[in-house]
């Protein structure tokens, strides 16, 4: 996914920078000109915050006009965190270029920064814009605290439409082509964020650097990735280990079969499977490993035995779990695992695009379907499960 952004003044446009700098997207700042960059966010300065209403318009239509040409998925418009700016001429500017069926959201909230919005009025630290230092800035002053009364034919949600699970709703009714969304508390962004990209207004989103924190947990939903291990490697065990210990397991489904769970054939996939990223394992924990030979001797296997047949009967589970949550991105542990899952998944030839560490690079399945990395039981650095997670997570290929 490919962002523009735009802001009023640099110090601005570094600010939004960092906020997806920290989701591990790789991001330029163009100085002056067109960009070639290849980074995820290309971000601008129309360095317009202290220009007049009428230069303001003209130089963000023309530089907006300019990144349509250079194309995007996705477009941010950075405002000032207190309205500084000439916020409404920019605003109209942009308006003006985008598909007439098409909005522009503005969630201006930035609770963390004690910036909120209430009834389309910002307050800053609990007191009115309007009746703040900010407003009276010498460079900037601040034309009008309220969004309602800056933008007048818009759609308003209030922080009543939020709370109340109506959001949804009312943005997929809208005609409006401006969209003015309150926010008070960090849930409320959070509602918010999610609301915008599942009904399909976060093409085009203005606001201080607040919201695109929030943002990024519902864009990145979309490009979901599993990380498959039937290794039973303890230098495997050891990464997998160090992966989750790195990441909020909050943010994943994690799955450990363990052998008489998988043998016996007695899992179920829920119903939540297709929402989050997923972790899933033969054996998580070295101990799993003597377990595992425990109930192989039991059921009259030989090790040999029962581990082919762990891995036969996990690789059908493993591509069951795949097709059924529609992921595309596939990082898969073990040599022989790895062959098994990408045959059942109907996948006979994959083309290898980079290596990104020794004996491990990124594929593709000859019909473009999956994005894979495939690493051996013993290969692989300390952290590097980390590494192409973010690779496959952030299209860094």
């Amino acid at each position: 996914m490919k962002f523009a952004v735009m802001a009023d003044d640099f110090t601005g446009a570094a600010d939004v920078g960092v906020q997806f700098l920290s989701s591990g997207r790789r991001v330029a700042a163009v100085i002056d000109g067109c960009s070639d960059s290849s980074a995820d966010v290309v971000i601008r300065s129309s360095g317009t915050r202290n220009c007049s209403e009428k230069e303001a318009y003209d130089k963000v239509k023309q530089m907006f006009s300019e990144i349509k040409e250079e194309g995007f998925d996705r477009f941010y418009k950075k405002i000032d965190s207190t309205l500084r700016g000439n916020i409404y001429a920019e605003i109209e500017a942009i308006v003006e270029l985008i598909d007439k069926k098409e909005s522009i959201v503005i969630a201006a909230a930035f609770p963390e920064m004690g910036r909120i919005i209430k009834n389309g009025e910002h307050y800053l630290n609990g007191v009115p814009l309007m009746e703040t230092f900010i407003a009276k800035d010498v460079a900037s002053p601040v034309k009008e605290g309220n969004l309602l009364k800056i933008f007048k034919d818009v759609l308003h949600i209030s922080l009543e439409d939020i709370r109340n699970g109506i959001i949804n709703e009312k943005l997929k009714n809208n005609s409006k082509r401006v969209i003015i969304i309150d926010g008070e508390t960090a849930e409320d962004m959070d509602i918010v964020a999610e609301a915008v990209v599942e009904t399909g207004y976060d093409r085009y989103i203005a606001g201080a650097a607040g919201i695109v924190n929030y943002l990024f947990n519902y864009w990145d939903r979309k490009n979901r990735v599993a990380v498959i291990s039937g290794s039973c490697s303890e230098i495997s065990l050891e990464q997998i280990n160090n992966f989750l210990k790195e990441n909020c397991e909050e943010n994943f489904d994690i799955i450990n079969m363990n052998s008489e769970m998988i043998l016996k054939k007695q899992f179920v996939f829920n119903e939540s499977i297709g929402k989050r990223d997923i972790v899933m394992t033969s054996i998580l924990h070295k101990n799993e490993i003597e377990s595992s030979k425990e109930y192989f001797e039991k059921s009259g296997y030989s090790n040999r035995e029962g581990s082919a047949l762990l891995s036969d009967v996990f690789s059908d589970y493993a591509a069951e779990l795949i097709k059924k949550s529609g992921i595309k991105n596939l990082i898969i542990l073990g040599g022989e695992s790895s062959e098994k899952i990408l045959k059942k998944l109907g996948i006979n030839e994959i083309e290898l695009f980079f290596c990104i560490e020794n004996g491990i690079s990124v594929a593709k399945s000859k019909n473009m379907r999956y994005n894979i990395i495939v690493k051996p039981g013993n290969f692989g650095s300390k952290n590097c499960i980390e590494k192409f997670y973010k690779i496959l997570k952030y299209k860094q290929y």
